[in-house]
């Protein structure tokens, strides 16, 4: 929507706008959002959830272009700060920090939340055994407080059903960062989704090293109805992967923070350059990870890769 102003923005004005609007979560929102039925409970991946402004274009002026179905976005850049109040039985994940784990999680969750971002191993926050027994308190509801800094987006996922678990990230400059994953027991299995914090922490450090510093202060996988998307400090996929499949995805949709996450370009006119970079940088993070534990052959393995 366009809004008119009654006189043009000075320089170094400023308008605010305050907007009104709800809508109903798709059970499958093409592949970008949507929830699922779990045993114990709704798993729920938001994302395109707000108004925000559109991008004005240096070459091109506004981008107009109507976003539908599985269109790609061109988004602006902006500091997010976003609150999500749900049940006091959900746990709640999201772009960015989260600003009030002690207020959200137990006291024993708290804990090893914290333990998990000194942790060089995955540590768990809230075991299967605890997803049905976790909340003893008399709050009907808590406030997740995150923050997210020059990013082009934020979304975020809630359920009851979920088990977490973290991770420190090590990066080239010497900061850290966490690696979390949030997904149900159906999830857990053979190679499943309880080494998604392994594989999360591997590509985040890989691509760190090689290319440029992961940005944001969490790398957050989420296992759900969504197959795999990607936004900034967060990427949902398939609650059914496992193995090979499992880090291939996680390893996708993370490599998507460097196109375009970081560097900005414009999805819906150049495809081939997310999805073309991308698909280039994991083939050298899988051979890369875990001694080639899932890369396999091709024809250009005899050739030295710079």
């Amino acid at each position: 929507m366009q809004v008119w102003l009654q006189e043009s923005l000075k320089n170094a004005g400023k308008v605010k706008l305050i907007i009104d609007w709800s809508f109903e979560v798709p059970v499958y929102g093409t592949d970008r959002m949507g929830r699922l039925q779990t045993k114990n409970g709704w798993v729920y991946e938001i994302a395109q959830w707000f108004p925000r402004m559109c991008v004005y274009d240096d070459l091109q002026g506004w981008n107009v272009l109507p976003y539908v179905g599985q269109g790609e976005f061109y988004l602006e850049y902006g500091d997010i700060d976003f609150s999500v109040t749900a049940p006091a039985d959900m746990i709640v994940v999201g772009s960015g920090e989260l600003l009030n784990p002690a207020e959200c999680l137990s006291p024993a969750e708290a804990t090893r939340y914290a333990n998990a971002k000194s942790s060089e191993k995955t540590v768990t926050i809230r075991s299967a055994d605890e997803v049905n027994t976790r909340i003893q308190t008399s709050k009907k509801t808590n406030t997740w407080r995150f923050k997210i800094q020059n990013a082009r987006d934020a979304a975020w996922a809630a359920s009851k059903a979920f088990v977490f678990d973290g991770a420190r990230i090590n990066l080239p400059s010497g900061k850290k960062c966490v690696a979390l994953s949030a997904y149900p027991v159906e999830s857990i299995g053979s190679d499943g989704w309880q080494r998604s914090t392994e594989f999360t922490k591997a590509s985040i450090e890989h691509y760190s090293g090689k290319w440029f510093e992961f940005p944001y202060p969490a790398a957050t996988n989420v296992a759900g109805i969504v197959g795999g998307m990607e936004y900034p400090g967060i990427v949902f996929c398939g609650y059914r992967a496992k193995g090979a499949g499992l880090w291939g995805v996680t390893d996708h949709e993370f490599g998507h923070t460097w196109f375009p996450m970081i560097v900005g370009s414009n999805e819906r006119k150049y495809a081939w350059m997310d999805e073309g970079f991308n698909t280039f940088i994991n083939s050298l993070s899988t051979r890369a990870f875990n001694k080639g534990e899932f890369s396999k052959p091709s024809a250009g393995d005899g050739e030295k890769l710079v």
